[in-house]
């Protein structure tokens, strides 16, 4: 079964106090015009190395949230990036 095509836009928010910490959202759109957030990113300022968080809603602000997904980290150099989700650490795990 076909259910055609589906159109995702992106948007950047990168003005006013964002040009720090600049925000992308993830949109699906239903119909010309009806736009529905499907994730949020938000750089996380103070951090060694580009760190985005990435939530299912703009009001998420920390990892603790229910909402959050996880993050997205990159190298110093900036050519490689790493996504976490929210889950346990497995290197701190123990084992039985």
């Amino acid at each position: 079964m076909l259910a055609g095509r589906i159109k995702f836009t992106i948007i950047r928010n990168k003005s006013g106090l964002n040009k720090i910490t600049p925000s992308f959202d993830l949109y699906i759109e239903k119909s010309p015009g009806n736009k529905i957030l499907v994730l949020h990113g938000k750089k996380r300022a103070f951090n060694k190395t580009t760190n985005f968080l990435i939530s299912l809603s703009k009001a998420a602000n920390d990892r603790d949230s229910n909402m959050c997904v996880g993050k997205l980290r990159a190298n110093n150099e900036r050519t490689r990036f790493v996504l976490y989700d929210n889950g346990a650490n497995y290197s701190k795990m123990k084992t039985f």
